[in-house]
């Protein structure tokens, strides 16, 4: 069954990214959302780069409710989270996400996660507040989207803590695509993050809604894009 799964997940990840083809996509999305016992499938789902609608999304969460007692506490909440973020209901995605981390989610997880919706809701004190509350543990674990994450918080409030040197050791050492592409945003370099989207894009084209969904990205990164999503 895993490989059932795994194989139409990939399927409907190849035909929107790379043929372009959303109706064929979204007849075999539709086609695995009929499918029994998701549950523990529905972080994956959740991660392709298809702009669920309300009625895939409803799916998603009787399907994860359903299935709840067969789940573990932290990845039932994590998830649950997930879907309130695909919703924009950030400050429930935050609720479901103190709950994982209560049942037992990593803290680097939930220090990445946790940012990410303070800086989708605006609230960069908070993401500095955060960071001050955990600074002991921090030292624990090197986690490159959570200095990212804060770097933009920083910037956005002028805060001390902006750290430029940080920002070029991830532009210039990171082994993530996407690190520095963030690194190089945040530093105003524009060009560099252009060239790096472009590069990344070609690739998978379905890398487009994840990038514009990040607040470490700003539009001046952004190469030109036709409507499919195709690099101009």
């Amino acid at each position: 069954r895993w490989f059932f799964l795994h194989s139409a997940h990939w399927k409907i990840r190849y035909l929107f990214s790379i043929e372009n083809d959303e109706v064929l996509a979204r007849k075999d999305l539709e086609s695995l959302l009929s499918q029994k016992e998701l549950g523990m499938y529905i972080g994956d789902i959740l991660e392709l780069p298809i702009e669920f609608n309300s009625e895939e999304i409803g799916i998603l969460r009787t399907k994860l409710e359903a299935e709840r007692h067969e789940l573990t506490n932290s990845y039932y909440h994590e998830t649950l989270s997930e879907i309130y973020t695909l919703e924009n209901e950030f400050e429930l995605a935050g609720q479901s996400l103190e709950r994982a981390f209560a049942d037992g989610a990593t803290l680097e997880n939930y220090l990445t996660k946790r940012t990410y919706l303070l800086l989708k809701s605006e609230d960069y004190r908070a993401v500095i507040a955060l960071a001050t509350q955990y600074t002991d543990r921090l030292k624990s674990f090197d986690s490159e989207a959570f200095i990212i994450n804060l770097q933009v918080a920083a910037k956005k409030l002028s805060h001390p803590s902006l750290n430029l040197v940080a920002l070029r050791n991830l532009a210039g050492l990171s082994e993530s695509d996407e690190v520095k592409l963030c690194a190089f945003s945040i530093l105003d370099q524009y060009a560099d993050a252009k060239r790096l989207m472009k590069k990344q894009l070609e690739k998978d084209p379905g890398l487009i809604k994840k990038y514009r969904d990040w607040p470490a990205i700003s539009a001046e990164c952004f190469p030109d894009v036709i409507a499919d999503n195709r690099v101009a």
